[in-house]
């Protein structure tokens, strides 16, 4: 019922990992071409091709010891100390949209609010 989209990320010397969650009657993953997704910002990707905006619900913020499966798919530290950034989303209507984790080393970057 979901469409998962993994992705490592880089930038400024920063490694991120990112793992979003989408509804999958919103978008067939199979009809895009995966360098499509690359250096986008995946949100408004996705808003452009659904002609829909997102609402954020939620976003929750917390540090953890990075889980090894994160760790493997990312190319990260294991057991490191990350920040796990989560935002979930939904349409204008109220239905959902996605939920995203991004993780990322904390002694890497500086979270600002």
């Amino acid at each position: 019922t979901h469409t998962v989209i993994r992705r490592r990320l880089s930038g400024d010397g920063v490694s991120l990992g990112a793992e979003m969650y989408l509804r999958a009657d919103l978008l067939h993953i199979d009809d895009i071409e995966l360098s499509e997704l690359e250096g986008v910002n995946l949100r408004t990707y996705l808003e452009a091709q659904l002609g829909q905006r997102a609402h954020l619900l939620t976003t929750r913020v917390s540090m953890e010891p990075l889980p090894l499966r994160q760790a493997a798919m990312f190319d990260m530290k294991p057991e490191a100390t990350v920040f796990r950034i989560e935002a979930r989303t939904a349409l204008s209507d109220g239905s959902p949209f996605y939920q995203q984790a991004i993780f990322a080393h904390a002694d890497d970057v500086l979270l600002e609010f």
